[in-house]
């Protein structure tokens, strides 16, 4: 069985500091057509418990929740399986990671996943400018003392090793950056040459540069594609039209 409701739709990144914003964006969105799910992170899960959210989002809606640590899977192998069983008992269904530590580790959050009924989506690629080594930033606009060009700490490489890893592994869902199209493409490649036909969450889209169709569009001939998007519907005037507009766009795919 599936676990998003349609193979094409958006998921609204819920980075808000309380409940009831939480419950605002849910209760703005959710009878919207390509509303698939709902992505939560760090803000909310430091100001409350996790099963507190979770309890609260029940009474409003039967949509996904994606939990997204931030980072997980770059603890230790032997802490992480005890983080994710604590997700599973607070009623996760969805976790995002992002496994830079080591192989170990990556494998280690998979199967524990997979042991306490827990989608992982797997990600390794950011959005943000400077992630790997072929890229180079200017800092300087963030403090004066840094001038020239700051190059990215990953290798290149890294994310194929990875993508490799969790195809071995059965993973099929992945975060991959809407507002790198080229890269969208390279991650679908690597992971259909593995056997893998993925769903792609897609961050990145709006306020990072990132747009819809060009983002579908590159994993078009995948089994699934989602924008994520943030702000572009939080800090809408109006939360519910800015989520139509951007489903509109996700359904011409459907």
């Amino acid at each position: 069985m599936a676990f998003f409701s349609l193979n094409h739709g958006v998921i609204p990144a819920c980075d808000v500091n309380s409940i009831g914003e939480l419950l605002n964006i849910i209760s703005e969105t959710k009878d919207v057509k390509g509303i698939v799910g709902y992505k939560i992170g760090k803000i909310l899960q430091t100001n409350y418990s996790l099963g507190n959210i979770l309890t609260e989002v029940a009474g409003y809606t039967n949509i996904p929740i994606i939990l997204d640590p931030q980072k997980e899977g770059n603890d230790v192998e032997f802490t992480e399986p005890a983080f994710i069983t604590n997700y599973a008992n607070a009623g996760v269904k969805a976790m995002i990671m992002f496994p830079f530590s080591s192989p170990r580790v990556q494998a280690t959050c998979i199967k524990s996943c997979q042991e306490n009924n827990i989608l992982p989506i797997g990600g390794f690629t950011l959005t943000q400018r400077g992630f790997d080594e072929t890229e180079e930033v200017e800092m300087i606009d963030i403090d004066p003392k840094l001038e020239g060009k700051f190059r990215g700490y990953i290798s290149k490489d890294a994310e194929e090793r990875a993508l490799k890893l969790y195809a071995k592994m059965g993973v099929n869902h992945f975060i991959g950056p809407g507002n790198k199209v080229d890269e969208l493409k390279r991650m679908k490649n690597i992971l259909k040459s593995n056997a893998i036909d993925p769903n792609f969450c897609m961050p990145g889209i709006k306020r990072q540069g990132g747009d819809v169709s060009s983002a579908f569009e590159a994993v078009a001939d995948c089994a699934g594609a989602y924008a994520i998007i943030g702000s572009g519907i939080y800090k809408a005037e109006n939360m519910g039209e800015a989520a139509e507009q951007f489903c509109e766009e996700a359904l011409k795919f459907e």
